[in-house]
C-alpha cells in the first residue's frame, strides 16, 4: 500500500478490489444479498480507479458465476451486479470519447491481426514472466497472507474460496497479458 503516497493507482485499486473479492466470496458461500450489493459498488468503482479495474471486476464476476453455479447458486443476481459494475465504466468511456480525451493505449482488434501476432507474440510470455515476478517481489506480504488464508480454507474443507481465487487470479493474469500484448506502448512502460 506504500504506493498510495505516489501517483500510482495500484494500491488504491487493490484496496477497492480486495474487499470486493471478499464480498463475492461471502455471496458464493452464503448467498448474502447485502454482500452482493456492497460488492457491486466496489466492482463498479474499480474501473474508475484504474482501467485494469474493469478486468479485475469482470474476472471476479466470472469466478463467482463459475463457483456459485457449481455450488447451486442462481446466476440472476450476478447479472444485476455485472450491469451495475459496467455502467460507470461505460459512462466514463462515452464521456471521454465525446470530449475527444479517450485515447486508449490498448487495441483489442490486434488480437485478430495475424501479422501483428506473428511479429509480437513474444510479448505475451514476457508479460506473464514480468507480471509473476512483480507479484512475487512487489506484493510478497499480500501473497503470504493470501497463501495462509487459502491453506486454512483447505484445512477447513472450504474449497470454494480456493477455486474462486485461483480462477480469478488466472483470469486476471491472462487478461493482463492480453492487454500488454495489444498495447501501443512498450512493455517496460506497463511494468
Amino acid at each position: 500500500v506504500g504506493n498510495l503516497r505516489t501517483n500510482y493507482a495500484d494500491g488504491a485499486l487493490a484496496l477497492t478490489v480486495a474487499p470486493a473479492l471478499v464480498l463475492m466470496l461471502i455471496w458464493v458461500e452464503s448467498r448474502s444479498r447485502e454482500a452482493l450489493v456492497l460488492a457491486a459498488f466496489l466492482l463498479a468503482a474499480a474501473p474508475l480507479v484504474k482501467t485494469e479495474g474493469l478486468l479485475f471486476s469482470g474476472a471476479a464476476l466470472i469466478a463467482a458465476a463459475v463457483v456459485g453455479r457449481h455450488r447451486g447458486a442462481a446466476l440472476r443476481p450476478l447479472v444485476g451486479v455485472a450491469v451495475a459494475a459496467l455502467l460507470p465504466a461505460v459512462a466514463w468511456a462515452l464521456l471521454t470519447s465525446a470530449r475527444g480525451t479517450g485515447q486508449s493505449q490498448v487495441r483489442p482488434r490486434l488480437l485478430f491481426d495475424r501479422g501483428f501476432l506473428a511479429d509480437n507474440w513474444r510479448r505475451y510470455p514476457d508479460a506473464a514472466d514480468r507480471l509473476l515476478s512483480e507479484l512475487v517481489h512487489g506484493w510478497r506480504p499480500t501473497l503470504v497472507v493470501a497463501a495462509l488464508a487459502l491453506l486454512l480454507a483447505v484445512i477447513a474443507g472450504r474449497l470454494a474460496p480456493l477455486l474462486f481465487l485461483s480462477l480469478w487470479c488466472g483470469l486476471c493474469l491472462a487478461g493482463l497479458c492480453v492487454v500488454y500484448l495489444t498495447s501501443t506502448v512498450p512493455l517496460d512502460w506497463h511494468l
